[in-house]
């Protein structure tokens, strides 16, 4: 918990309006009708990719001949070597490749970073349709390597894209969290467009997408689709406003007819109805556009945008609670992952913290309980931070049981520095087991 005091900040806070608004440059609202897609794509285009296993490494073998159509890269999707689909499941084996292939769409000028983190090798290839140019951006063939690659398309539309994933023998599938953990991204090849991440950790992978589709707008097909030419283009990260909706203004675009309206917000707008979820409070909201006229009446819309800051503070991580106690607020944070980042937005003081280690794990076969994660508490404090300056902190994660006739493990501990001062409390001890009787720090003895 962080503990921000209202009246340390008087003169020297900056003022928000509640919502960022968004710059997109001069876009103009005109009143013309919606019309559908032209003639330039393919009726045949399903959603999804191709898939297909080959033996041995390959960056070349067509997975659209005699392959299977799926959602995504069901194998490089996954935290672990396989995924199960309408009953079937596909598994990663020795010397094989999971091979997929179809179009994605893009905008562009738009610079899209991919990701792969895979034991073995892993590939993602681009083509542009018009210059029939094949580009490499990523090709890994060491093992558990977590290499990066970067695609900027010259204009929207459909660009034909293969993928592939490799397993030699021994250890395969994503080899470190977040891609290693299915509670977070849990994929060897990832994506993003959002302009503010360079990297994928445990602490923003919410901003990274796997390469399956999405039902409610998908953008993988097996060939350029007759499908709506609507997009909405990103939207950048939001501010948190206590009891109002965050609701920011955002751009339709319609790249058939290079037609482009900013709606949202307190616009109204006759051609489009808009519904925002999910943005009361930090996290992942939604909002979603249904075409109200036209000839592509009734098309829905949908697009993610990240609510990761407030009046104070912004955020790494979206896992947050702010509460208001008396003359301030109290900010909770409780996801375990690697070490997080808070940025001051204006001139704050910290007065009081309590800080709760992770709990041991018990011991197995036998075992005894695990002890508590230690607790620290701090009141009346007077940390002064400035516009830009952090706070860091670690949140101790609960031991992993033990295994066999072993005891189980310590929990972490959970840190925080504020300026300049680190505090911590302890992990809780592991309990001991028929093997290992003695507990550890706290945990408790095990029986026999």
């Amino acid at each position: 918990m962080l503990y921000r005091s209202h009246s340390k900040i008087l003169g020297r806070r900056n003022t928000l309006s509640g919502v960022e608004r968004l710059a997109y440059g001069v876009v103009l609202s005109v009143a013309v009708a919606l019309s559908a897609a032209s003639a330039w794509a393919d009726d045949s285009a399903e959603e999804g990719l191709w898939q297909k296993s080959f033996s041995g490494w390959t960056t070349t073998a067509d997975p659209s001949v005699g392959g299977t159509l799926v959602p995504g890269a069901l194998i490089a999707s996954c935290a672990g070597t396989s995924y199960t689909y309408n009953g079937i499941t596909y598994s990663m084996g020795d010397s094989q490749t999971w091979a997929y292939s179809g179009v994605m769409y893009m905008v562009g000028g738009v610079t899209y970073r991919f990701v792969k983190n895979y034991d073995d090798n892993g590939c993602i290839y681009i083509t542009d349709p018009e210059a029939n140019k094949r580009t490499e951006v990523i090709l890994s063939t060491s093992y558990s390597e977590t290499k990066y690659g970067t695609y900027t398309p010259a204009e929207d539309g459909y660009y034909p894209i293969y993928l592939a994933v490799y397993n030699g023998i021994g250890g395969k599938g994503p080899a470190a969290a977040p891609f290693s953990n299915a509670s977070q991204l849990g994929a060897g090849l990832a994506w993003t467009d959002d302009p503010s991440v360079t990297t994928c950790t445990e602490a923003n992978y919410q901003k990274w997408h796997k390469f399956i589709n999405d039902p409610a707008d998908p953008i993988f097909y097996t060939s350029e689709p007759p499908l709506s030419p609507l997009r909405i283009l990103p939207i950048p990260d939001q501010c948190y406003a206590a009891g109002a909706p965050v609701r920011p203004e955002f751009v339709v675009t319609n790249r058939s007819e290079g037609q482009s309206w900013r709606i949202g917000g307190d616009i109204s707008s006759d051609l489009f109805d808009v519904e925002y979820t999910n943005n009361t409070t930090f996290g992942i909201a939604t909002v979603t556009v249904t075409v109200k006229s036209g000839a592509l009446v009734g098309t829905q819309l949908n697009r993610r945008f990240f609510i990761n800051s407030d009046e104070y503070f912004s955020f790494e991580d979206l896992h947050v609670q702010r509460l208001q106690v008396d003359d301030g607020y109290v900010y909770v944070v409780s996801n375990a992952v690697s070490s997080q980042k808070i940025t001051a937005k204006t001139g704050v003081t910290v007065t009081g913290l309590l800080l709760v280690g992770g709990g041991g794990s018990g011991g197995n076969t036998f075992g005894g309980g695990g002890g508590g994660g230690g607790v620290l508490s701090q009141r009346g404090l007077d940390h002064e931070l400035w516009i830009g300056e952090s706070i860091t902190y670690t949140v101790g994660a609960g031991g992993n049981p033990g295994s066999g006739q072993n005891r189980g493990s310590n929990g972490g501990n959970t840190v925080i520095t504020v300026a300049g001062t680190t505090y911590t409390a302890i992990g809780g001890g592991a309990g001991g087991s028929w093997l290992n009787k003695a507990g550890v720090t706290g945990g408790s003895g095990g029986g026999g």
